[in-house]
Formats: C-alpha cells, sequence, structure tokens
C-alpha cells in the first residue's frame, strides 16, 4: 500500500463513456465459466467465431469433466438399486434367472449404464468417423451405437427389422429414401448445384 505525502496529488484516469455492457458481460460470464467449471458457450449461448473443432474440443472436454459425477452417482445410486432388481426379481418370480444365486457376480458384471448422450456436432462428419474407426477395427457398432445414443444394437437392428417388414409390404424400398443422396458433396458447399 503506496501512502500520499501532503504535498502529493493522484489523478485517477476517466474510461471512456459508452452504452456498450458487452465485454463486462462476457467477462464476468467467462470468470463464472472458470469457476464452475462450465463451458463458456453452454453458459452464455454464444457460439459465434466457433469453428467444428472448437465446438468439439469444449463438448469433449465437458464429457471428461462429467465422467467423475456420472461414475460416482452409478456407483452409489444406479449399482445398488440394479443388485436390489435382480435379487427381488428373481425371488419374485418375475425375472427368469435359475442360476442367479449361484452365479450372481456374474450377473452383475453384465449390468451396463448408459449415460445421457450429447448430440453430435457435426453429424455427417461424426457419422464418417465413426464408420473408418469401425473399418479400421478400432472402435465396434456397439460403442458406436452406444455413443451416438442409439442404445443396444441388438435393439437397434431389431427396430430395422421392423422398418424393412413394413416397407416390403408396400413394395417401397426403406433404403430407396438415401440410396441416390450423396455425402460426399456436403464437405464443399461450393460444390452443390442448384438441384441438389
Amino acid at each position: 500500500v503506496k501512502y500520499l505525502r501532503p504535498e502529493e496529488d493522484i489523478t485517477l484516469s476517466e474510461p471512456p463513456a459508452t452504452g456498450d455492457i458487452t465485454p463486462f458481460v462476457k467477462i464476468v460470464l467467462e470468470m463464472f465459466s472458470a469457476a464452475t467449471g462450465l463451458p463458456y458457450p453452454y453458459i452464455s449461448m454464444d457460439y459465434g467465431n466457433m469453428s467444428f473443432s472448437t465446438a468439439r474440443i469444449i463438448q469433449n472436454d465437458f464429457g471428461y469433466c462429467l465422467r467423475p459425477l456420472q461414475a460416482e452417482t452409478i456407483r452409489q445410486f444406479c449399482a445398488p438399486t440394479a443388485v436390489d432388481f435382480l435379487k427381488y426379481g428373481t425371488m419374485s418370480g418375475a425375472l427368469d434367472i435359475p442360476d442367479f444365486f449361484t452365479n450372481e457376480i456374474r450377473y452383475r458384471k453384465g449390468i451396463h449404464w448408459d449415460i445421457p448422450k450429447m448430440l453430435p456436432v457435426d453429424m455427417l462428419k461424426e457419422f464418417k468417423a465413426n464408420i473408418e474407426a469401425m473399418q479400421a477395427g478400432v472402435r465396434t457398432p456397439q460403442q458406436v451405437s452406444r455413443d451416438m445414443g442409439s442404445g443396444d444394437l441388438e435393439d437397434v437392428a431389431a427396430a430395422y427389422k421392423e422398418a424393412f417388414d413394413i416397407f416390403k409390404d408396400t413394395g417401397f424400398g426403406l433404403t430407396d429414401f438415401w440410396s441416390d443422396i450423396s455425402t460426399a458433396s456436403q464437405n464443399n458447399p461450393e460444390a452443390i448445384s442448384e438441384e441438389q
């Protein structure tokens, strides 16, 4: 702390008067974002000048921040409920698991919890990336189905079969909807013709 002597004086600078409070609001929201761990765009709904890569990085970082909270919720609340559900369901006869009490560990390991999924930032890019990952053998269709929020792959396949059966009776193929649609041209908007 500096003290002024009796002979000394100080002049404070006066900021220019302006009616734009946007910079002030932005810095307050940025500080709130840093203090809470919530991404700034999610708090402010300000998505200006944001590229696909930036939006994807923000979503990935936020997803990683949520993982410990999600794991704690599953461990403390969901997992005990599932075990009780299996026990009481088997004892009441609502579930037909004859060897549950002799192989309880096996059935506990079979429980899988799906956390809420975030929508893709760019569906076309992410679908293509998932297809290439499956072709390279680093991801399975089950992982892709769960990560995209589609649910269990068996349920997806059953729903697809049901849709194909419905269209088969009409003589109109389900794939007729998208067979002539090119996804390659959509990567370059300048290449899209007037017809497309």
